[in-house]
């Protein structure tokens, strides 16, 4: 049997028993080996049979080794090695087959001893990792990691010489990695590539191209932007930018307003403005990013909520109206002027009923006759129109959409000392009523933009400041800032003990 698994058939070779003398010597119990009332016959090896006792080899005992040079005869050393002919064999091999080399031969293929099989293994070079086999060669060198998100990454890199002609010296590498758990590629990553191929202006970011280094599934995929150093939030929260002045607010609204307008002008509404998703670059253009919220635009349509980001969300969204267009990113620019003027958010809130309440604070309570067509659009209308108190207001929501008293509305006087024309414009930007908010078109022929300094002309607008140092002190600052958080948090739990 043992034969006719080693693809060998009739008589056995001199290789044959070798190797099945190698597998007997490592199945051989220890109390036979060392037994001492062992045939003396049965010690000698098989290699030692004459040629015509090859059918007899099988009833013979197993064989030991012979007894080492100097040992004493009689007496054999204990095997604590491993033979060379199984050395380096994958672990539930078989001996014997792994020992004859080969699988399925011929009957009269010559096959290779034990110590010829063991200088080829040696020879054979270990193959590259699958890893590193698969890694492709970007088109791109320094990457510098810069950010990092829910499905990727963001990169700072350099291209090549085939692709700085078109794309510049530096780009931004935004590369997403498909995970074995997802059902498919980002619909936000979709969303914003295709919006981005049919918008083409200079207040918003560029996608030079979409780059698989592979075909697969699993291959990450990258979307190369132009690259800016900075973005509005961290100019506003840098300890670094001491001041910004009031030519250079114009020139960051101004362009802000020009990106929204030309979006609007072309159906499409961004959905998520905000600080952070304004970039700045080291000449001062202002550049709108992150458009994997944005989708075209039809009147009359109802939209998906929750949409913008809490602190820049406005009204009609937090009372439950999905009937709502472009006036919500007018509400967004309002929101990131008034935190450009008091370099601070201006209407923070834990949650929505938080938000809501400071939102009311500001701007004052609605009113039916300032929002007629609320109470059609409008899910929580009926329960923000009244004064009443949480447990009055009619609604199973978990926030309070009510204000808790009456309030009036305070933008202009709340701005006014910062700058008077830009309160001004400001309360055109922050007003409840969607039909009431100025559209981005008209916000930019407003007089703050025409009194006192102009803005910065475009080749005026360089940053006064070193953006490295600008950067690293606004993540000092952060730091410092949790910790303090999480020192706050480990007192309050160990008085509570």
């Amino acid at each position: 049997a043992l034969s006719f698994a080693c693809g060998g058939f009739g008589r056995r070779s001199g290789g044959d028993v070798r190797v099945e003398r190698e597998r007997d010597v490592l199945l051989e119990p220890r109390s036979a080996m060392s037994s001492p009332s062992a045939s003396p016959a049965a010690k000698r090896s098989r290699t030692d049979a004459p040629p015509g006792a090859a059918a007899q080899a099988t009833a013979v005992a197993p064989a030991r080794r012979s007894p080492a040079a100097g040992a004493a005869p009689g007496r054999s050393p204990p095997i604590t090695k491993t033979s060379p002919a199984l050395a380096g064999l994958r672990p539930g091999k078989s001996p014997a087959l792994a020992g004859a080399g080969l699988r399925g031969r011929s009957p009269g293929t010559a096959q290779k001893s034990p110590a010829e099989i063991l200088s080829s293994k040696k020879r054979q070079r270990t193959p590259p990792s699958a890893d590193r086999r698969d890694r492709p060669e970007l088109p791109w060198t320094d990457l510098v990691c810069v950010g990092k998100g829910t499905y990727g990454e963001v990169y700072r890199a350099r291209p090549d010489d085939a692709r700085r002609r078109t794309q510049g010296t530096t780009v931004a590498l935004k590369k997403f990695i498909q995970r074995d758990d997802d059902w498919g590629f980002p619909i936000t990553t979709l969303r914003e590539h295709k919006i981005l191929l049919q918008l083409r202006h200079a207040n918003l970011i560029r996608l030079h191209e979409v780059y698989s280094p592979s075909s697969s599934y699993k291959s990450p995929v990258f979307m190369v932007f132009e690259y800016a150093e900075l973005d509005l939030e961290i100019v506003i929260q840098s300890p670094v930018v001491r001041t910004i002045d009031e030519p250079r607010q114009k020139s960051i609204v101004q362009q802000i307003l020009e990106g929204v307008h030309y979006m609007h002008a072309n159906q499409v509404m961004h959905r998520d403005l905000k600080p952070s998703n304004c970039l700045i670059t080291r000449k001062g253009d202002v550049k709108i990013c992150d458009f994997g919220l944005a989708r075209s635009y039809k009147p009359g349509h109802a939209y998906t909520l929750p949409v913008v980001t809490l602190n820049y969300r406005p009204p009609e969204l937090l009372l439950g109206c999905r009937h709502y267009g472009p006036p919500i990113d007018v509400w967004s620019v309002g929101a990131i002027f008034a935190e450009l003027l008091k370099r601070e958010i201006v209407i923070t809130g834990r949650d929505e009923g938080d938000y809501l309440q400071k939102l009311y604070a500001l701007c004052g309570t609605p009113r039916e006759v300032d929002w007629p067509e609320a109470r059609k659009v409008c899910k929580h209308w009926r329960e923000a129109c009244g004064v009443r108190g949480v447990e009055d207001k009619v609604t199973t929501e978990p926030y309070p959409v009510a204000a808790s008293v009456p309030r009036r509305r305070r933008v202009l006087e709340a701005f006014a000392e910062r700058s008077e024309a830009g309160a001004k414009l400001l309360d055109r930007l922050l007003a409840l009523s969607p039909k009431k908010r100025v559209t981005a078109k008209d916000a930019l022929d407003d007089d703050f933009f025409w009194e006192g300094a102009p803005p910065l002309a475009a080749g005026d607008r360089s940053l006064p400041w070193d953006c490295d140092l600008v950067r690293a002190s606004r993540d000092d600052t952060q730091r410092s800032q949790a910790r303090a958080r999480q020192k706050k948090a480990q007192q309050q739990q160990a008085a509570k003990s």
